[in-house]
């Protein structure tokens, strides 16, 4: 009995060592993969989130430089009418209340006419030179930077005018300051609950955040700035991946682009949530693992008694 004993506690010994380690190896590789697995198609999950929010900006966007540019074309011989007047403005100014100020100057940057309040806080004389550029020399539209007034944030346009529409020769640009409060609204309703969503400048001026009021910065946002310019160092050109914050916080990062204003549109969660999903997952499949080392236990106690 001794004997037995003694011969059958090292064959059990042998055998759970011979069976596990193999499992112990194989099992730690497949987590490695499924891991990795997972943390791809979190930071697929996070693109999709930034392509959509980077969507519903562009199309408010497009859909005021839409409005502009047929302001701008109905203005034109085609439409009867050759040049805009101060009473275009008005109309305007008056069907769309998210603009505030609207004004038309010459290709030399003279005003010629203006309605509505413009902003106190805008230097129109630092900003003329790249209107003029974008609106005389290349014929394009013009978006600015975003700034900070009491009520909200705020953007100005400009597109070129032509007395033709097959005209080369711009003859003035039309200049429009409006408020993003529609932006603002529209995103705050497509802002996701369970991850960290910004849209901000290159420079990382914070434009939206989800939880901010009515959508938009109100005010400067230090830390997220720091977020931003650390995820733009680090991830360059890369559109996701996994990133170190200023504070040590590892997180996965996903970010769409907005060409035309010049946003981004960053969307991120703690790194570790693929481990944490990892662990519940495993955790839900509990009883299959103890049945698998039950049989495995079985196994080697009836292969060590034969032996």
């Amino acid at each position: 009995m001794k004997r037995l004993n003694g011969l059958f506690a090292k064959a059990v010994l042998v055998l759970i060592f011979i069976s596990i380690v193999p499992v112990l190896i194989i099992g730690y590789h497949v987590m490695g993969v499924d891991s990795r697995v997972l943390k791809n198609e979190i930071l697929q999950k996070q693109q999709t989130v930034a392509t959509r929010l980077a969507s519903v900006a562009r199309a408010h966007i497009s859909r005021k430089a839409q409005l502009f540019s047929t302001f701008v074309d109905l203005h034109t011989d085609f439409g009867g009418h050759n040049f805009i007047n101060e009473q275009d403005l008005r109309y305007l100014l008056m069907r769309n209340p998210s603009i505030f100020y609207l004004a038309v100057l010459s290709p030399q940057g003279k005003q010629l006419f203006s309605t509505g309040k413009p902003a106190s806080s805008v230097n129109y004389q630092k900003l003329l030179p790249e209107v003029l550029r974008a609106g005389v020399q290349n014929g394009q539209e013009y978006i600015s930077n975003v700034y900070q007034m009491p009520g909200g944030l705020f953007v100005l346009m400009a597109f070129p005018v032509r007395q033709h529409l097959d005209a080369k020769q711009v003859s003035g640009i039309l200049v429009a300051e409006m408020n993003l409060q529609e932006m603002g609204t529209s995103l705050s309703q497509a802002y996701p609950l369970d991850m960290n969503a910004i849209i901000a400048s290159d420079e990382g001026e914070i434009i939206s955040y989800n939880g901010a009021p009515d959508g938009l910065a109100q005010q400067p946002q230090p830390e997220m700035t720091e977020k931003v310019l650390a995820i733009n160092k680090q991830l360059g050109y890369s559109r996701s991946g996994e990133v170190e914050l200023p504070n040590g916080e590892r997180v996965l990062v996903a970010v769409a682009n907005l060409s035309l204003p010049g946003w981004k549109v960053y969307v991120d969660q703690p790194a570790n949530v693929a481990a944490q999903l990892f662990v519940e997952s495993t955790f839900h499949s509990f009883w299959d693992v103890l049945v698998l080392l039950l049989v495995m236990l079985a196994f080697v106690l009836v292969v060590s008694y034969w032996v």
